[in-house]
C-alpha cells in the first residue's frame, strides 16, 4: 500500500496540522484559502486548488463547527486500566482515531476464553509479542495497527485494599500502582479509562484520581446484558462511584449515611471475606457497545477538558460529555429477553460542596486513608510541585459555566480550593 503525501497547514492562531493518508478523513469539509484568495474544502489528498492549482493553502478557516480538533486527539496521553475485552475495543478504537500515546495497566495474562471477543489478542500478535501478558499482546497489535503509536506497557495493577490484604500484588510482574504512582501516572496524561471488573480496583482509581485527571469508567452486569458509562470531571461533577437516585442507601438514625457496605465491597474494612471481582459474562457486540460509548465521552473530554480546566466554561461548539449522569446502553440480550435495546441514564446523588454532608463513599467521604477533599488536594499539589506539572485548578477563573452549545448555563457547582 502507498501511502499519499502529507500536507501540512496551519491554522489564523500559527497551530499545525500534519495532514496524511491515516488522518485526512478528520478533514474532510474543512474550508482551506489559497494564496489566490480562493477558498475550497479539503476533499482528499492531494490538495489542490480549484483556481490556481496551488498544492500549498495558506491557511485553514476554523469554523464554529469544526469542533473536531485531530491533533489534540494525535497528540493526547491517555491512561488505560484493565486490558480485558472491553479494553480491546476501547484501545483498538483510540488507536485508529489516531490517538499516539497510550499507557497500557493490567497485571493478567490471555486465557483461551478470552480470544472468543478480543480483537487484539489474535496469534500474529502474540507471537511478535513473545509474551502471553495482556499488556503485551495490545502493545504489539496497536504497533500493527501504527508503527508510531508509543505504547507503555505495565504489568501490574492499582493496589486497592483488596488487592493488598489478600496479597495478590505480591505476583504482578511489574510494581503494584499505590496512591502516590497512581496520581503521577494521572498527572503525565490527559485522561484515565477504566475496563476493570472489579469494585475495589474503581473505588480505589475514583477516590486518588477524582481531582487529579479526568476519568471515563465502562463496565457491565454478571449477565452481560446492560452497560454502564460514566464520566468524571475534576471537581465539577461526581466521581465514576457517586451513588444513582435509585442506588439503594442506608442511613444511621441520625441521617448520616451507613457505609458498612461499601465497605465491605471496597475493601476498606478488616472483613477477610472481602467481595471479589466478579468476570461479567460479556459478549462482542456488548463489549464494542461499551467501547464505543466509553471513546465517545474520552472525545469529547479530550477536546474539551484544556479550555474548561483554565476557564471554567465548557467550549460551546464541543458537545458536553455525560455530567452527573450514568449512561446505560443494554444490547441486544443473548438470551433472549425482550428488554428494549435503548440508552437509559440516571442521575447521580452528588452533593459537591467538600464541607457537604458526604454522599458518595469514594469523593466525598475521608476516602480510606486518604482524608477529604482538602487533605487530597493539598497531597495532589505536593506532587504537582515535586513534578513540575501545572495543576488543572492553578489558575481557574471564577465564571459561570456554560453547559451546551445553545449557551445555556449552569449553576457553578466546581468545588474552590481556598
Amino acid at each position: 500500500m502507498e501511502e499519499k503525501d502529507s500536507l501540512l497547514v496551519v491554522d489564523k492562531n500559527g497551530n499545525e496540522y500534519d495532514i496524511n493518508s491515516r488522518n485526512e478523513r478528520a478533514y474532510f469539509g474543512r474550508i482551506f484559502s489559497c494564496n489566490c484568495g480562493v477558498d475550497s474544502s479539503f476533499e482528499g489528498l492531494p490538495w489542490k486548488c480549484k483556481s490556481c492549482d496551488n498544492i500549498k493553502p495558506k491557511t485553514m478557516i476554523l469554523r464554529p463547527c469544526d469542533w473536531w480538533n485531530q491533533q489534540k486527539l494525535e497528540h493526547a496521553r491517555v491512561l488505560i486500566i484493565g486490558c480485558g475485552a472491553i479494553g480491546n475495543e476501547i484501545v483498538k478504537n483510540l488507536a485508529l482515531l489516531g490517538v499516539k500515546n497510550i499507557t497500557l495497566v493490567d497485571f493478567d495474562t490471555i486465557e483461551i476464553h478470552n480470544l472468543s471477543r478480543s480483537i487484539l489478542f489474535h496469534e500474529d500478535a502474540r507471537k511478535k509479542a513473545d509474551s502471553l501478558y495482556k499488556v503485551d499482546v495490545m502493545k504489539s497489535a496497536l504497533q500493527g495497527i501504527d508503527p508510531k503509536i508509543k505504547v507503555t506497557a505495565l504489568k501490574t495493577g492499582v493496589l486497592d485494599n483488596i488487592s493488598l490484604r489478600k496479597g495478590r500484588h505480591n505476583e504482578w510482574i511489574d510494581p503494584p500502582i499505590n496512591r502516590a504512582k497512581l496520581i503521577e501516572l494521572g498527572l503525565q496524561h490527559d485522561l484515565c479509562i477504566v475496563g476493570t471488573d472489579g469494585i475495589a480496583p474503581s473505588a480505589f482509581i475514583a477516590g486518588v484520581l477524582y481531582l487529579v485527571c479526568p476519568i471515563v469508567q465502562t463496565s457491565m452486569n454478571g449477565s452481560g446484558t446492560v452497560t454502564q458509562v460514566r464520566v468524571s470531571i475534576p471537581g465539577s461533577t461526581g466521581c465514576i462511584q457517586c451513588p444513582t437516585k435509585t442506588t439503594p442507601l442506608i442511613y444511621h438514625s441520625d441521617g448520616e449515611p451507613n457505609w458498612s457496605n461499601f465497605d465491605t465491597q471496597y475493601g476498606a474494612n478488616k472483613c477477610k471475606d472481602a467481595a471479589e471481582a466478579m468476570s461479567a459474562a460479556s459478549f462482542a457486540h456488548t463489549n464494542s457497545m461499551a467501547a464505543s460509548y466509553a471513546v465517545s465521552q474520552a472525545i469529547l473530554l479530550l477536546m474539551g477538558w484544556d479550555d474548561y480546566s483554565k476557564k471554567n466554561i465548557w467550549p460551546k461548539n464541543i458537545p458536553l460529555p455525560l455530567w452527573n449522569e450514568v449512561a446505560k446502553p443494554r444490547p441486544l440480550n443473548p438470551g433472549g429477553s425482550r428488554l428494549e435495546n435503548k440508552t437509559f441514564y440516571e442521575e447521580l446523588i452528588v452533593k459537591l460542596s467538600p464541607t457537604s454532608d458526604p454522599i458518595c463513599f469514594c469523593c466525598r467521604k475521608g476516602f480510606f486513608d486518604g482524608g477529604g477533599l482538602f487533605e487530597r488536594a493539598i497531597e495532589l499539589m505536593e506532587i504537582a510541585e515535586k513534578n513540575e506539572i501545572p495543576l488543572w485548578f492553578d489558575d481557574l477563573e471564577k465564571i459561570p459555566r456554560i453547559a451546551n452549545g445553545l449557551g445555556v448555563s449552569r449553576p457553578d457547582n466546581t468545588i474552590k480550593f481556598g
